[in-house]
């Protein structure tokens, strides 16, 4: 199923945040339940509505690829794309942004991050 793009980039994109944050702590055993698929449903739904749009600023622009290499990564799809997207956005920001560090932070929890 294709989704049409949001029409609420901002909205769609702190929800694709949200569910992604709460997707990725989630432990083995409870990947089993109902909710969990209901999750990863909306996530890849979320996902797709926001494909097409990048951010006009540096900021913009990581805000809306950590949560697209959020979902890469728990959906197993398209990981090195969003990868490289989050590092060439997190590149852009000064040292001193909490964005930055938020987004390092989750690289190297996914491993993909070395210090």
């Amino acid at each position: 199923m294709r989704e049409r793009p949001s029409k609420d980039v901002d909205k769609d994109k702190k929800l694709l945040m949200e569910i992604a944050e709460r997707m990725f702590k989630i432990s083995d055993k409870y990947q089993q339940e109902n909710e969990y698929y209901l999750l990863l449903s909306e996530l890849r739904r979320t996902r797709e509505r926001l494909k097409t749009f990048k951010g006009f600023t540096p900021a913009t622009e990581a805000e809306l690829a950590l949560p697209m290499y959020l979902a890469a990564v728990i959906l197993g799809e398209g990981v090195e794309e969003a990868e490289e997207r989050l590092r060439k956005a997190v590149e852009k920001l000064k040292d001193t942004s909490k964005l930055k560090e938020k987004c390092i932070q989750y690289l190297v929890e996914g491993g993909r991050w070395n210090l």
